[in-house]
């Protein structure tokens, strides 16, 4: 969320887990956040005279990126859903010009519990001990009572998302009533993990990138939907950093620096970009070049090449690889850094499955 309103990627911005060694912390930690001098999308428009809004259905977006919003709403509880964020912010906008909101959503998190229509719709067995949360995470073979957990847990995801599908679509249409030729854009921070790379993290990662997300970036953690209502250029290797730029661009505010591009106009070919900021295990960057990834941990000492976009495992061509590596950014330094918060959000975000 720092990258998506900063346009730069983490290694840049500094809020980002310094963790150099493999093992797992027992320590309750988050990330540092940015540094207050950062300048960010939210503050340049704000400069430009837009009211800005920030609401939150998780602690951890807003514990990262608080304080660059005029207005903050968080649904400070387990369960909040998609139509108690939209509807604070309809609330709010009702009636305001020139306005600018960023609302995560926290649906598909866990503990995963959509309205009750959805747990029938995709026969979702709620009765599967540990449903909501993680079970059978890292096994790879995988008996029958491990089958069926793993079948309903991907269908309770599902449910999840047709449920914000549905709450969004709802949102637009209020929204469009309410706000004069708004400009939407939908997308998301992160995808989920559910088991496509169960052997291979194991052997070399640990097991921290099986399922969820913060581990391993697989194309299931990595690549995210892209939509929006704006005339923009949706088409080479687009990555969350040019969101920002991109809406300086709509407005016509000629902001600082960013390492992202704006997406009215093509992003170069020689474009390589990168996932990173690891929150399991040791840092774990990935870098792309057309259809062609490198996914790499220096303290493992393990690279793996990838053909996309079904991501095959591949040895890539010794020229490609080299470029790969030699793009990649800095590593993390093991520092401590980290962000305190108070018992009430640590004992929410333990909830959430941050331990």
């Amino acid at each position: 969320m720092s990258s998506f309103i900063s346009g730069v990627y983490p290694h840049e911005h500094g809020a980002s887990i310094e963790r150099a060694g493999t093992s797992e912390s027992d320590q309750f930690t988050l990330p540092p956040r940015m540094d207050d001098g950062r300048t960010t999308l939210t503050e340049l428009l704000a400069g430009a005279g837009y009211e800005t809004y920030g609401g939150f259905g998780h602690d951890t977006p807003f514990v990262a990126i608080a304080g660059r919003f005029h207005t903050h709403t968080l649904f400070h509880k387990v369960n909040s859903k998609a139509e108690d964020v939209f509807d604070a912010y309809l609330n709010w906008v009702d009636g305001r010009n020139q306005t600018f909101a960023l609302l995560h959503l926290a649906d598909p998190h866990i503990p995963v519990e959509p309205p009750e229509q959805y747990w029938k719709k995709h026969s979702v067995d709620r009765s599967i001990e540990n449903i909501k949360n993680w079970n059978f995470k890292t096994e790879p073979d995988c008996d029958e009572t491990c089958q069926q957990y793993r079948a309903n847990r991907r269908r309770l995801y599902r449910a999840a998302v047709d449920h914000v599908d549905d709450a969004t679509e709802r949102f637009v249409n209020k929204l469009e009533s309410t706000v004069e030729d708004p400009l939407i854009i939908v997308t998301s921070d992160h995808g989920e993990a559910m088991w496509e790379h169960v052997e291979t993290d194991v052997e070399l990662f640990n097991g921290t990138g099986c399922v969820d997300h913060g581990g391993t970036p697989y194309e299931q953690v990595a690549r995210v939907p892209l939509l929006t209502n704006a005339d923009w250029l949706l088409e080479g290797d687009i990555s969350l950093i040019d969101i920002a730029p991109t809406l300086l661009d709509a407005v016509g505010i000629d902001g600082i620096e960013m390492s992202g591009y704006s997406l009215y106009d093509k992003i170069p070919e020689s474009r390589k970009p990168i996932v990173e900021g690891c929150r399991n295990g040791s840092e774990k960057k990935a870098i792309y070049n057309g259809q062609s990834k490198l996914v790499v941990s220096k303290e493992q000492d393990v690279t793996l090449g990838y053909r996309l976009p079904k991501e095959q495992r591949v040895e890539l061509p010794a020229d490609v690889y080299d470029t790969l590596v030699d793009s990649l950014p800095s590593w993390p330094k093991g520092e401590t850094a980290h962000t305190e918060v108070s018992d009430v959000v640590e004992d929410r975000l333990g909830q959430l499955g941050y331990k």
